[in-house]
Formats: C-alpha cells, structure tokens, sequence
C-alpha cells in the first residue's frame, strides 16, 4: 500500500490538532483505552493513533 504525503494549510493542521486534543481528552475524561474507543466507533485502534497524532490520513 502507497503512503501518501498531505500538505495542509496551517489553519487546517491547528483544526487537526485541536480536533486530536478533544478527541484524546474525552476518552481519558472516560477512563476509555484506545481499544475501547475504536471499539465503541467501529474503527480499528490503528485509526484511533492516527487520530491521536492528529495525521491527516
């Protein structure tokens, strides 16, 4: 599988980013592993670190 690179522009990486933050900090707010939660939202946990990362992919 081919990796693609991403360019944003910044207002929409601080978007990711600030998105990521929530994200993490209401699944900590819950106790919630990463397994848990890609659980819950029917992804893999692989899509939840990426999330995490706040990577555009």
């Amino acid at each position: 599988m081919k990796t693609r690179h991403v360019t944003l522009s910044p207002q929409a990486s601080l978007s990711l980013r600030l998105f990521a933050g929530l994200i993490e900090e209401g699944r900590l707010r819950k106790g919630w592993t990463r397994d848990e939660l890609a659980e819950r939202v029917g992804v893999g946990v692989v899509t939840i670190r990426q999330i995490a990362k706040g990577s555009p992919g």
